[in-house]
């Protein structure tokens, strides 16, 4: 049996991700030189991290649209102020955007990974 055998993918991700603890990091490197399967899984886990960083990586940088904010804002003034949250700090326009912006990432991610991953 090679040692290649005895690396399950929780330690290559580890690997990959840059995680893995020092004393194991020189053994799975000895490994991938020596099996040319084992740096391809490796290489493939490290296109599979690229791509998904790359998703939605644009919208993060998109503003976002004034009629969305106007929608918030209306939102937030007609909104009467319950019982249990007087006297504490209102939420602020800025973190219910980043509510709907993490939301809308996360579906974006969701159904690219759906698509990507066959699921369709």
């Amino acid at each position: 049996m090679t040692v290649s055998r005895l690396i399950d993918d929780e330690e290559l991700w580890a690997y990959v991700d840059g995680t893995l603890m020092p004393e194991r990091l020189a053994e799975i490197s000895k490994s991938l030189a020596d099996d040319r399967r084992l740096s391809e899984k490796v290489a493939a886990m490290r296109r599979q991290n690229e791509i998904l960083k790359s998703i939605g990586a644009d919208v993060l940088h998109e503003s976002v649209p004034e009629r969305l904010l106007d929608v918030l804002r209306k939102a937030k003034a007609e909104e009467p102020e319950p019982e249990a949250n007087r006297g504490q700090k209102p939420a602020t326009t800025r973190r219910v955007l980043t509510h709907v912006l993490c939301g809308l990432v996360g579906l974006v991610i969701g159904f690219a990974a759906g698509q990507w991953g066959g699921w369709s």
